[in-house]
C-alpha cells in the first residue's frame, strides 16, 4: 500500500493527472503520513534552493490533495501553507513596489506562484472546514489573533468562505 502511495506521489509530480489525485484521496489516512513527509522535504529543499519556485507546483498539488482528504492530521500542513504563502506574497509585493522594471518583472513569477499556493491553501482549508468546521473555524479564529497581517487576511478570506457556506447549509 505504501509503495502505491509513493508511486502516486511520483506520478503527481510528473503529470497533472487528476486520476492520481483521486487515487491518493482514496488512500486517505494511509497516504497522509507520506504526503506530509514529502511536504516537509519540499519545504526543506525550498529553503536551500537557488530557485524556490522549482518545487512549488508539487507543493500546491500536495496541499490540494490534503484538502480533499479532509483529515484533522493534515490541517497543520494546510495552515502552514496558508501562512507561508501569505507571508511570501506580502514580501514579494513589498520588494516589487518601487523596484526597477527588470527586478519587478523577475518578481512577478514569484508573486504569481505565491498567489497560486495561497489560493490552493485557502481552498484546502475551506474544503477541510466543510467536514470539520468545529475544528477548523476555532483554529482560524485563534490564529487570526496572533498572526502577521498578511496571514490574517488569508485566514479571514477562508473564514468568510466557510461562514458563507455554513450559512447556505442552514438555509
Amino acid at each position: 500500500m505504501q509503495h502505491d502511495v509513493d508511486e502516486l506521489l511520483i506520478s503527481l509530480d510528473t503529470w497533472t493527472d487528476l486520476a492520481c489525485e483521486d487515487r491518493l484521496v482514496q488512500h486517505g489516512e494511509v497516504a497522509l503520513p507520506r504526503i506530509l513527509e514529502t511536504i516537509a522535504a519540499i519545504n526543506h529543499r525550498q529553503q536551500r534552493a537557488a530557485d524556490p519556485l522549482m518545487d512549488m507546483a508539487a507543493l500546491r498539488r500536495r496541499i490540494q490533495v490534503l484538502g480533499r482528504i479532509r483529515s484533522p492530521n493534515g490541517l497543520a500542513a494546510i495552515f502552514n501553507a496558508v501562512a507561508d504563502s501569505a507571508i511570501a506574497l506580502a514580501q514579494y509585493n513589498e520588494q516589487a513596489n518601487g523596484a526597477a522594471y527588470q527586478q519587478r518583472y523577475f518578481l512577478e513569477s514569484y508573486i504569481s506562484e505565491a498567489e497560486k499556493l495561497n489560493t490552493v491553501a485557502v481552498d484546502a482549508l475551506v474544503a477541510s472546514g466543510r467536514d470539520m468546521g468545529d475544528i477548523v473555524i476555532p483554529h482560524i479564529r485563534k490564529y487570526m489573533g496572533n498572526s502577521p497581517r498578511p496571514v490574517v487576511r488569508s485566514l479571514k478570506k477562508a473564514l468568510r468562505m466557510l461562514e458563507k457556506r455554513w450559512w447556505q447549509f442552514w438555509k
